[in-house]
């Protein structure tokens, strides 16, 4: 299966609040729109879409790439039959940025996929700090959310200790709480929060210390389960040996390095009974609709994933996908063509 073309449309959106990773703030969110058409005539769209703050490399530095990226991708004859695991792609795509690989794996997955529009995955709601987390749980859990995942460790301690007794006091009977961290705290600290929280009704922490080498310590002492996530970027699953303990990983596919290695993460984690849980970069709702259909083929359509992040974006290049009850149907999907600029390549 040869790409008789290859094009590339940049999109600048208005966020509808804005993002804040690491020292980075991010008042628009903005990537590149893949599109990759065969010999049948059949289209395929990735997106590429690095967040800064977060991802190593930036969009100047991948615009600057797209022609080799274009040469690669029309030259290759692409065998692939399942779309999730694309044997050629570690060789073929071997050396490029891990937000460009993603994006191009998605386009080979969406070009190849079968239509699932019918489908849907359960989601967790993402609590955003801006407004008070209390009410927005209350708001979460009456629209059907039996999942919610709220941001710790950026405020004092006693104050996080505070707001999850106070959502857990309004929701534990009815929602899991995942807290996540981003490695805010020292050993002793997170100790320290989870002897004053307890472990009613939390599902997991994510990344609570900032040096990895104390997550075995974490785990036996802390009686909170543990969830890794930025400890697996860009590695593949046999580069690290996961504590026993954890109970989830938490899998970007543009921090990653696409869909084929997270693929390979999915069934590491089923392997040791490990929880995997998809998550998008605020990307748009191309990424989001993909993330979830790889979840269906995956298995995953009952364990509650990291894809409420659309509701960040004032406007979207696709299509949004419905959510009810706390499950996304992917449904149909069409591209919003005015939002998008073309760089010829």
């Amino acid at each position: 299966m040869k790409m008789t073309a290859c094009r590339f449309h940049r999109y600048r959106l208005p966020l509808a609040r804005p993002i804040v990773v690491g020292n980075v703030t991010s008042t628009h969110r903005e990537g590149l729109i893949i599109t990759l058409q065969n010999a049948s005539g059949r289209i395929g769209c990735g997106e590429i879409a690095p967040l800064p703050g977060l991802h190593a490399e930036n969009l100047d530095d991948i615009i600057v790439q797209l022609s080799a990226v274009k040469d690669r991708v029309t030259t290759i004859d692409w065998s692939i039959n399942e779309p999730t695991q694309p044997s050629q792609c570690d060789e073929a795509l071997q050396g490029l940025m891990p937000s460009v690989r993603c994006g191009l794996e998605m386009a080979l997955m969406n070009l190849s996929a079968n239509d699932m529009s019918n489908a849907d995955i359960a989601i967790c709601g993402l609590v955003t700090a801006d407004t008070d987390a209390c009410e927005q749980a209350r708001r979460l859990s009456a629209a059907g959310y039996t999942t919610v995942k709220i941001k710790v460790g950026r405020t004092d301690l006693d104050r996080d200790t505070d707001t999850i007794g106070r959502i857990r006091g309004e929701v534990a009977d009815r929602m899991q709480l995942r807290l996540d961290a981003n490695r805010a705290w020292t050993l002793d600290e997170a100790l320290r929060f989870c002897r004053q929280v307890g472990p009613e009704a939390i599902e997991y922490i994510e990344e609570p210390v900032a040096d990895p080498a104390d997550h075995k310590a974490f785990i036996r002492e802390a009686g909170m389960p543990m969830a890794l996530d930025e400890t697996l970027t860009g590695i593949e699953p046999s580069e690290l040996a996961i504590p026993d303990g954890v109970a989830a990983v938490i899998l970007k596919p543009s921090t990653l390095g696409g869909l084929s290695r997270t693929t390979r993460w999915i069934d590491a984690a089923g392997k040791r009974g490990i929880r995997a849980v998809l998550s998008s970069c605020f990307e748009t709702a191309l990424a989001v609709r993909t993330y979830a259909a790889m979840a269906v083929r995956m298995g995953l359509t009952d364990i509650a994933q990291g894809l409420d992040t659309l509701k960040f974006l004032r406007e979207d290049v696709a299509s949004a996908p419905v959510v009810r009850n706390g499950r996304m149907s992917i449904g149909p999907f069409r591209v919003r063509h005015e939002l998008l600029e073309e760089i010829i390549v």
